[in-house]
């Protein structure tokens, strides 16, 4: 996985300027919107520490997704951009736990969802009421069938990272699916992970990532 250097949201726009510009010409590409209702993207925070065993292991859904997707036919290739709201991240959705295995049995109380989701949505971390969006655009896909690699730029909470991750693409006239599953770290996205008792209790580095998006043609 090739990560780049974090830098500030303005780089993020420069390149979602540059698909635009590089697509304005008529009849090169095909507009699809994504499907919100269709897709599903969700990652998974584990605790640490050695207090551990005091917290819980929680999945991050994002349920509220808007964006579009521009399609190449003739390179059957892509340029995106999407949208979450950050308010609308929601943690620990039961029916997702219990599709994960024995790391997410049974169901945190509603304090500690609660809790949890302030935290996200704190200065501290994502900074929600600064930062309302959670966005991602890019390119893709690349590479060989079977081995093909989308490149992402994701900007949240005020910084924009590069990273590329796997994916698999199905294309026809109507729809686009796209999905894969990847892990990254909270320093490459440009966060602090929570921590509580100088340590003893606090949020793993690593976080594993799933997708699927949909998107479906505009008439």
């Amino acid at each position: 996985m090739a990560i780049g250097s974090a830098r500030k949201c303005g780089a993020c726009l420069a390149l979602m300027a540059l698909c635009g510009s590089a697509l304005a010409q008529p009849g090169q590409t095909v507009e699809y919107e994504i499907d919100s209702s269709s897709s599903q993207v969700y990652w998974l925070v584990y605790s640490a520490g050695a207090l551990s065993r005091l917290g819980h292991n929680h999945v991050i859904s994002a349920p509220v997704l808007d964006g579009s997707v521009q399609l190449i036919p003739q390179r059957q290739r892509a340029n995106f951009f999407l949208e979450i709201p950050v308010a609308s991240l929601n943690v620990d959705d039961s029916a997702l736990r219990a599709e994960l295995g024995e790391e997410f049995s049974g169901n945190p109380s509603a304090d500690d969802i609660e809790g949890t989701h302030r935290n996200m949505l704190s200065e501290r971390l994502l900074d929600a009421e600064q930062y309302p969006m959670l966005r991602i655009s890019g390119s893709g896909p690349s590479g060989e069938a079977g081995a093909q690699t989308i490149t992402l730029a994701v900007e949240i909470a005020g910084v924009s990272s590069e990273v590329v991750v796997p994916v698999s693409v199905s294309i026809d006239d109507s729809v686009i699916n796209a999905e894969g599953s990847f892990q990254l770290t909270h320093e490459m996205l440009g966060l602090r992970p929570f921590s509580a008792l100088m340590g003893a209790l606090k949020v793993a580095e690593e976080m594993d990532f799933f997708y699927r998006v949909v998107a479906r043609r505009v008439d």
